[in-house]
């Protein structure tokens, strides 16, 4: 029995039986349902597929529910895609019922506006176009900003602010019902994303307490400095860790990332408990 496990994300793309049933005989243990997207019934027909492909191959599975998490996005941008050039000058509203255009954009966390300072960075897409800050325009709640790179920016993409600490809750009230679902249909992991703190997965075990499902193991997702800064105190209360590369990437200088990396893969196989790396892995398909 091979030590490494595969971790599969399920997505429109690979829901129905057939294609699960091959991912399983490929060789996939754990199939991920990521609560960033779709809804409870479109994740129960995907749930109940699963099943079905284990029934037809003889092989169980594990079911791991990603949370959303307090997380910050962009909002629907008016024409689905913005062409950005380096110099070109941007406001980021705090209004999320505003379509973004070329010289506006907006965000999901109002909070942002105070969070951030003259000089940082704004980083969207997983840092495909990163905006810098130069003023902060109190009467608006925008921030000013200059782009500093060529590309493209879609709806929905996620937003980072390297070195700030977001004043974001650890689970929010969707992960606390997506959980209780995923709960009540039997999941065996939570990859809980964004935890910064040994509280946030404190108030997630609450959850399976309530439901009497201790049972169900947490990994929580490190994707900032403030997870990383408290990594140690996080470990004395989880299962293991996930570590996130892609938004921890963005969040900290790249180069540091992959000794990050090996950092928390040592620090958690220590202590004996599991460790996941994602985010880049085969990202050619």
């Amino acid at each position: 029995m091979k030590k490494t496990k595969i971790v599969s994300t399920l997505g429109p793309a690979s829901s129905d039986v057939d294609t699960i049933v091959k991912l399983i005989e490929a060789g996939a243990n754990v199939f991920r349902f990521n609560f960033s997207h779709g809804d409870h019934e479109e994740h129960l027909g995907r749930l109940n597929n699963v099943h079905e492909a284990e029934k037809i191959t003889g092989k169980t599975v594990g079911i791991m529910l990603d949370t959303k998490g307090a997380e910050i996005r962009t909002t629907v941008q008016k024409d689905g895609k913005i062409e950005y050039k380096t110099g070109d000058k941007v406001r980021i509203s705090m209004d999320d019922s505003i379509e973004g255009t070329h010289d506006k954009i907006a965000v999901t966390y109002p909070g942002l506006y105070d969070d951030v300072h003259v000089g940082g960075h704004v980083l969207f897409d997983d840092g495909l176009i990163d905006m810098k800050i130069d003023e902060k325009d109190e009467a608006n709640k925008e921030l000013v900003t200059t782009v500093q790179n060529n590309g493209m920016l879609g709806s929905r993409k996620g937003v980072n602010a390297p070195g700030v600490s977001i004043n974001l809750p650890g689970i929010t009230e969707k992960d606390s019902s997506d959980i209780r679902f995923g709960l009540d249909h039997e999941i065996n992991f939570i990859a809980a994303s964004f935890v910064r703190k040994a509280q946030d997965v404190l108030d997630i075990r609450a959850l399976l307490e309530e439901k009497n499902m201790q049972h169900v193991q947490i990994f929580p997702k490190i994707e900032s400095q403030e997870g990383i800064d408290k990594v140690d105190e996080i470990l004395q209360v989880t299962d293991g860790l996930m570590v996130a590369r892609g938004d921890m990437g963005v969040e900290i200088p790249f180069l540091n990332a992959p000794f990050v990396q090996t950092e928390l893969i040592s620090k958690t196989s220590a202590l004996g408990t599991s460790v996941f790396t994602a985010t880049q892995v085969l990202d050619s398909m």
